[in-house]
């Protein structure tokens, strides 16, 4: 199994339906989906900006200890996204 991160960037863009939406409605939230190899679902708020230039997704990282262990090279997170879905909420 490779120890490389891996990265995922999304460019999510309204439609022109969503362009006319938001001038009477806030924007929906959009969520990640993610099932760990495990079996173990997880959703992850997403917000769409901030996901174009990219971010770590496999190790699952989920707080700052273990972010900075995998930095460190200390410890390389057991748990392994197996697939992603997204979903767009009101």
């Amino acid at each position: 199994m490779s120890h490389k991160p891996l990265l995922l960037s999304l460019d999510i863009r309204k439609s022109l339906l969503g362009h006319l939406y938001t001038l009477l409605y806030r924007l929906p939230e959009i969520y990640l989906e993610v099932v760990a190899t495990d079996g173990t679902k997880m959703s992850y708020r997403v917000i769409p900006k901030m996901t174009t230039s990219g971010f770590v997704i496999n190790p699952l990282i989920r707080n700052q200890a273990q972010l900075i262990g995998w930095y460190k090279g200390l410890m390389y997170s057991t748990q392994k996204i197996n697939k992603t879905s997204q979903n767009f909420t009101n």
